[in-house]
C-alpha cells in the first residue's frame, strides 16, 4: 500500500462510487462462485438511492475507504452485523480489504459490540477466516427478486473496548 489508505463515515456525495465499487466487486470477484444469472439478480435492483438512503438512515453506518479521493471500498455495519464489506477489484489482494475490515471492526468495539456476525459470500469465506471468523452454518441471502444466493454464516468474537 504505497498511497495512504483513509476510512471514514459515508457522505451522501459518496453513494455513487460506493456502488460502482459494490457492483464491480460483485460481477468481477463474485464470478467464479456464483452463476451470471445469479449475479445479474445480486446487482439488477442496486440504485445509487438505495446508498443515499442507506447513509441517511439509523438501521447501519456505512464507511468508505479512499485512496486519495477515490472510494476504492466500503463497509456497513448494523448491530453486531457486518452487512456488507467490498473492495474494488482493482485493489484486491493489496491488503486494503484487511485495512477496512479492521476499521469496521475498531468501530463495532467502540460501539460496545462484542461479536460480529456476517452471511459470507462464498468467494470472501477464506478472506474472513484468515482474519478470525468461524464459520457457523451454511445460509444463503434472498435478494428482491427471490433468488437466493448461497453464503456462509460466520462470526467473530471481538476483543474488549480499552479506555
Amino acid at each position: 500500500m504505497a498511497e495512504a489508505l483513509q476510512i471514514r463515515k459515508a457522505c451522501v456525495d459518496d453513494a455513487p462510487a460506493i456502488l460502482a465499487v459494490h457492483m464491480r466487486s460483485i460481477r468481477v470477484l463474485c464470478a467464479g462462485h456464483y452463476s451470471s444469472d445469479e449475479i445479474r439478480s445480486w446487482t439488477r435492483h442496486s440504485k445509487v438511492e438505495t446508498y443515499r438512503n442507506a447513509i441517511r438512515g439509523c438501521f447501519e453506518t456505512l464507511y468508505v475507504a479512499l485512496l486519495g479521493e477515490r472510494v476504492i471500498g466500503f463497509s456497513a455495519l448494523a448491530t453486531r452485523e457486518l452487512r456488507a464489506l467490498y473492495v474494488d477489484p482493482d485493489m484486491a489482494g493489496h491488503g486494503y480489504g484487511k485495512a477496512l475490515l479492521n476499521a469496521t471492526e475498531k468501530f463495532a468495539v467502540n460501539d460496545r459490540m462484542k461479536a460480529l456476525y456476517l452471511d459470507a459470500s462464498l468467494n470472501a469465506v477464506h478472506f474472513y477466516q484468515s482474519q478470525g471468523y468461524e464459520i457457523l452454518r451454511p445460509a444463503h441471502v434472498e435478494l428482491p427478486d427471490g433468488t437466493e444466493l448461497p453464503s456462509l454464516r460466520m462470526k467473530k468474537t471481538l476483543p474488549k473496548r480499552t479506555g
